[in-house]
């Protein structure tokens, strides 16, 4: 009977050993996934800072090409935008 309880207070205390680990790790990996998705994203809005003060509109092209899938939609519109009245003024 003691020997029951000792072995399940063994796989008591390594299961939650592991689950703390795992916890921990997983905190550890988002911590280090949101620092790359905020690098990703200034990255992103220095490229458009760049492609609008270049008052070209293909550079914006550039941007949407380069970030389609990451930018918001909202910001993509705008871009698109920005990118039809600069071919205008371009072609004007």
């Amino acid at each position: 009977m003691i020997a029951g309880e000792f072995i399940a207070l063994v796989a008591l205390l390594i299961g939650g050993g592991l689950s703390s680990k795992l916890i921990w790790s997983w905190i550890r990996r988002s911590d280090e996934r949101s620092k790359v998705d905020a690098k990703l994203r200034f990255q992103m809005m220095e490229s458009l800072t760049k492609a609008l003060h270049s008052k070209d509109y293909r550079q914006l092209d550039d941007f949407m090409v380069l970030w389609l899938k990451d930018a918001d939609p909202e910001l993509l519109k705008y871009v698109k935008v920005r990118r039809d009245e600069m071919f205008v003024d371009s072609n004007t």
